[in-house]
């Protein structure tokens, strides 16, 4: 591949990286909001921010397991499914499924930073 394609691929990718970080941060609160979610509930939504902090206990499993593109893959469409089910969930009552599929948002985001990651080195 040539540095000037790896460029072109690097940069898309770690848009992609960032994008999920800004809707957990910047989006959600605003939707919750706007859907009469207390801001209790607004302000527990830090905690699931966790899988970003510790990511780097599974870092080593990918490396072991897989192939980075696979997980890329994998993460993405698993992110595309949580964001596509969570507007069909009733916001103003967050239940658990509805935390269960931002928790998975966020693990599979970490687990695509991960491997995006080790491929921009690698």
């Amino acid at each position: 591949m040539t540095l000037r394609k790896k460029l072109f691929w690097i940069s898309v990718f770690y848009f992609a990286q960032g994008m999920p970080f800004g809707v957990v941060i910047d989006v959600l609160p605003v939707y919750f909001r706007q859907n009469n979610v207390s801001l209790t509930e607004i302000g527990m939504m830090g905690a699931i921010t966790l899988p970003w902090t510790i990511k780097v206990f599974w870092s080593p499993l990918l490396d072991r397991f897989g192939e980075r593109r696979t997980w890329v893959t994998i993460c993405c469409f698993a992110m595309a499914a949580a964001m596509f089910l969570v507007p069909l969930l009733d916001a103003s009552r967050p239940d658990l499924l509805l935390w269960m599929l931002l928790i998975g948002f966020t693990v599979s985001s970490a687990t695509q930073d991960i491997a995006i990651d080790a491929f921009s080195v690698g």
